[in-house]
């Protein structure tokens, strides 16, 4: 698989050209290094790295619910992640919060049960962002019939990584364009292109 360095830059012009919205807040600064790999982006900044593999979505357009396998671990400082400050905006310009644990235990035992299994969407990720951390335990939301521990905020470390599925409800379906995955942190706002 090859991997594709994007140009600070040429990500910065993408995000402004796919945005809606016109705010400085909405762009992706120079110093924030993105890299895109097949159905996969990873982001590295001051607080956060971050891997998204958004295969599930990409080959599912027309669906409602988006499935995202999402990695997280500190960058040089640490913020908590809380569940609540997590967005994505949609090509159109929306933004959407996670489904939390509530959400999911409600179209659980449904369609999403299967889509969630064949997504895999609990596997850790990629070696690539693994390296030689460990697999913290914690996630946002976890299947209804499974007793791993769950919180609506994780704390990242350098030595660790945090993952799991985060499930977004997408009005009118999953439709072609750019997503950006938002965090809001203590010091920055990371975003992430897919």
């Amino acid at each position: 698989m090859r991997v594709v360095k994007v140009v600070a830059v040429l990500v910065a012009a993408a995000s402004l050209a796919c945005s809606s919205s016109g705010s400085s807040s909405s762009n992706i600064s120079a110093d924030e290094p993105i890299e895109h790999a097949q159905n996969i982006t990873r982001y590295r900044g001051p607080e956060l790295e971050v891997e998204v593999n958004y295969w599930w979505a990409e080959t599912h357009f027309g669906d409602e619910l988006m499935t995202l396998r999402v990695a997280i671990a500190a960058g040089e400082t640490s913020s908590p992640v809380r569940l609540d400050n997590i967005r994505v905006r949609t090509p159109d310009g929306r933004e959407i919060s996670p489904m939390d644990q509530a959400g999911l235990h409600k179209v659980y035992f449904g369609k999403l049960r299967m889509e969630l299994i064949q997504a895999n969407a609990w596997a850790p990720p990629s070696s690539r962002f693994m390296g030689t951390r460990q697999l913290c335990a914690a996630w946002f939301i976890t299947p209804p019939d499974n007793p791993q521990p769950r919180s609506n905020s994780i704390n990242p470390s350098r030595s660790q990584v945090c993952y799991g599925p985060l499930i977004f409800e997408v009005p009118n379906g999953i439709q072609p364009g750019r997503y950006v995955l938002i965090f809001d942190l203590e010091e920055s706002q990371p975003r992430v292109p897919f």
